[in-house]
C-alpha cells in the first residue's frame, strides 16, 4: 500500500503524506449530530450507514525553488497501531529528515506534530525551519489559558509543547495572510484553532488551497458544513470558516486537499442538494 500521492501545480511538486486514520464514533465526536441528516448525507455519497465512521490523517510535502516544506507531521509513530507513518511515508518519497528545510504547521495538536521528535526526543528535522501562526504559538505558551484546561486537555497542550521545544530558538512565526516563500502564501481559516492555517500553493495560473482541519469528516461535514466537531476550539466560528471556504472553493473549482480528507485527499468542491461534495481528482 503507498503512502504517498505526487500533485503537479505548476512546477512545483507537492505530494501528499498518508499518515494513516482514525476512527471516531459519530455520535461523539459531531455535533449537533442527527441519525436522519446522516443518513441523508450518506445517501448523497453512496455511503452505508453501518460502515464506520473514518477521519484520514494526512501531511504534506512540497518541493518549491529549491526549499523541502512539510506541511505537519502527523500522530507520533508507534503510539497507535492505525497512524503514525509520516516518517515511512517520507521514506517512501525518498526524502530524508536532513533534507527537510521548513516544516510549516496547520495548528499546533498532536497529530500534527507528532513526528517532530526522533525516538530520543530530539527534532527529526535537524535542518529545519518551523514556522507556524503567531496566534497559535502564543496560545500554547499562554499559562493562563492552560491553567483554565480540563487535565486531559492541559496534558494535551503539555505534550505539544514538548514537540515544539527543540525547535523553538529558530521558530518563525507567521502574521495573517504572510507570504510563506515566493508562490506559498498563509491563509487564515480560523475556529478549529484561533490561528488555524491554510496554506495556497500558487504557481502561475495553477494553484491549489491546503485546508488544514476544515473539514475532518468528508463524508458528512462536506454535506452538513453546520456539523462542527468537538475538537473545534471555537465550534461556531470554525461553522462560520467552513460554511465560506466550501462556497468559496465550490465557485473556484480550485484544487483543495484535506489533513483529514480521505488519502489521496486531493480534488475539488462542487456544490450538492445538500450542501456540497468531494470531486477527487
Amino acid at each position: 500500500m503507498t503512502r504517498i500521492h505526487r500533485v503537479p501545480v505548476g512546477d512545483a511538486a507537492l505530494t501528499v503524506l498518508h499518515d494513516g486514520a482514525m476512527y471516531p464514533q459519530a455520535e461523539a465526536v459531531l455535533l449537533s449530530y442527527d441519525v436522519a441528516l446522516a443518513a441523508k448525507a450518506d445517501a448523497q455519497t453512496g455511503t452505508r450507514a453501518e460502515e464506520p465512521l473514518k477521519f484520514d490523517i494526512n501531511a504534506c510535502l512540497v518541493e518549491l525553488e529549491g526549499q523541502v516544506i512539510l506541511i505537519d507531521a502527523g500522530n507520533p509513530p508507534g503510539r497507535s497501531p492505525n497512524a503514525g507513518f509520516t516518517p515511512e511515508a517520507l521514506e517512501e518519497a525518498g526524502v530524508t529528515p536532513e533534507q527537510i528545510t521548513t516544516v510549516l504547521l496547520t495548528h499546533p495538536h498532536g497529530d500534527h506534530v507528532g513526528a517532530l521528535l526522533d525516538d530520543a526526543g530530539g527534532a527529526r528535522f535537524p535542518n529545519a525551519t518551523l514556522v507556524l501562526s503567531r496566534t497559535d504559538w502564543e496560545m500554547v505558551h499562554d499559562d493562563a489559558l492552560l491553567e483554565a484546561l480540563s487535565e486531559g486537555s492541559r496534558s494535551s497542550r503539555l505534550y505539544v509543547r514538548t514537540t515544539l521545544l527543540p525547535y523553538a530558538e529558530g521558530v518563525r512565526l507567521l502574521e495573517e495572510g504572510e507570504e510563506v516563500l515566493p508562490g506559498l502564501t498563509h491563509v487564515p481559516l480560523p475556529g478549529h484553532t484561533p490561528g488555524h492555517s491554510g496554506f495556497r500553493l500558487q504557481r502561475g495560473e495553477d494553484s491549489l488551497l491546503i485546508l488544514a482541519d476544515v473539514v475532518h469528516s468528508q463524508r458528512f461535514q462536506l454535506a452538513l458544513p453546520e456539523w462542527s466537531v468537538v475538537y473545534d476550539l471555537n465550534a461556531d466560528q470554525a461553522r462560520a470558516t467552513r460554511q465560506a471556504l466550501l462556497e468559496q472553493q465550490a465557485r473556484s473549482g480550485e484544487r483543495v486537499v484535506g489533513m483529514h480528507l480521505d488519502f489521496p485527499a486531493v480534488g475539488r468542491v462542487e456544490a450538492a442538494p445538500l450542501g456540497y461534495r468531494f470531486v477527487p481528482d
